[in-house]
C-alpha cells in the first residue's frame, strides 16, 4: 500500500508496510491523495541487513557498518532493530528503510511511529526546512512560535493566547520553519509531544518568541547570538552527523537574520498576552 503525505511544502510517499499497520492519528491530517508529485519516495522492506553480533543491545540506536556502508539501527519499545537505514540517504529522492516485522506486534506501532523513530526531520532538513521545538499558534492568519526548554511554559502561553485572543493552537511541541520567496513560514508536523495537538497548517511567520519565566511580564530584544543559540538548541537533527550539523547551522544563521524574534519574561497570566501583543503590534503590525 502506498501512502502519500505532506509537511509544509514537501510531499512524501511511503510504500511497503502491510495494510494492517495503521497510519496513526497524528499523521492523519497530513495524508494527501496519491499524486504524481512526490519529493521523497520511502520504500519499506522487511529487515535483511545482518546486524553485527557484538552490537550493543541496551541502546535505543547505534551505528554499524556492512561492507563499508554505514547503517543506523533503531529500537522501538522492546523490539531490537525495529528499523535499519543509512542516515546519509535522507538527502536522496528515494530512501530505503528496512523494518523488523516484529514491530507490527506492538499495539502502538503506526506509520507515524516509524517516521518518528527513523527521523522525519532529516529529509526535511536536507530540503531547507528546520524542525523546531516550540508551541505553534495561529492568530489572524499569522504564525507565532513560543520556543523554550521543556517545562518553561510554551504550552501555557499558547493556551493563554487561545483563551484571551481566540488563537488556534496548531502544535504544542513542534513546528517547521522554512523560507519561500524571501518570506519565512511555519508549518505543522506529525510530532506533538504530550500536547496531543497536531494540525497540518502552514502560515506566514509573525515572530519567534523566546520564553523565560519571570516575576513580571516584559519583552526584551534578542541579540544575533541569542537568536542563533536558541534556534540551534531547539532544532532537531542527528547530533552525530557533521553534515546535518552544518545544514542546521546554516539554516539557523539565515533564520536569525531574517526571522523576527523577541524574548518574553512572563508569568502564566493574561497580562503576558497583553504585554507580548503590544510589542508585536508596535513592531510587526499584528
Amino acid at each position: 500500500m502506498r501512502r502519500c503525505f505532506s509537511f509544509g511544502l514537501q510531499s512524501f510517499a511511503a510504500s511497503g508496510l502491510p495494510d494492517a499497520v495503521p497510519t496513526g492519528e497524528y499523521l492523519e491530517p497530513f495524508i494527501t491523495p496519491v499524486s504524481a508529485r512526490v519529493d521523497v519516495e520511502i520504500r519499506l522492506t522487511p529487515r535483511r541487513t545482518a546486524i553485527p553480533p557484538d552490537a550493543e543491545d541496551d541502546q535505543e540506536r547505534y551505528y554499524f557498518s556492512v561492507q563499508g556502508r554505514q547503517y543506523l539501527s533503531v529500537r522501538y519499545t522492546r523490539i531490537r532493530d525495529a528499523a535499519v537505514f543509512a542516515p546519509g540517504d535522507w538527502k536522496n529522492e528515494e530512501i530505503e528503510i528496512e523494518w523488523n516485522p516484529e514491530t507490527q506486534q506492538a499495539p502502538s506501532f503506526t506509520m507515524n511511529q516509524l517516521l518518528a523513530i527513523t527521523g522525519i526531520h532529516s529529509p526535511l532538513l536536507y530540503r531547507n526546512c528546520l524542525t523546531l521545538h516550540c508551541s505553534y499558534i495561529l492568530h489572524r492568519g499569522r504564525a507565532i512560535l513560543f520556543a523554550a526548554p521543556s517545562g518553561t511554559g510554551k504550552s501555557t502561553q499558547a493556551a493563554l493566547w487561545e483563551k484571551y485572543r481566540g488563537a488556534e493552537i496548531i502544535n504544542g511541541d513542534r513546528a517547521l520553519l522554512f523560507r519561500r520567496g524571501g518570506q519565512w513560514f511555519a508549518g505543522g508536523i506529525s510530532v506533538c509531544g504530550s500536547s496531543n495537538i497536531c494540525k497540518n497548517k502552514t502560515a506566514p511567520l509573525l515572530a519567534v518568541v523566546l520564553l523565560e519565566q519571570g516575576a513580571e511580564n516584559r519583552v526584551l530584544p534578542c541579540t544575533a547570538g541569542e537568536k542563533f543559540r536558541a534556534l540551534l538548541g531547539g532544532s532537531a537533527y542527528h547530533r552525530w552527523s557533521r553534515e546535518e550539523l552544518e545544514l542546521v547551522s546554516d539554516l539557523c544563521l539565515q533564520a536569525a537574520e531574517g526571522v523576527p524574534m523577541l524574548r518574553l519574561h512572563c508569568r502564566p497570566d493574561g497580562d503576558a498576552v497583553d504585554t507580548l501583543e503590544r510589542a508585536l503590534e508596535g513592531i510587526y503590525e499584528l
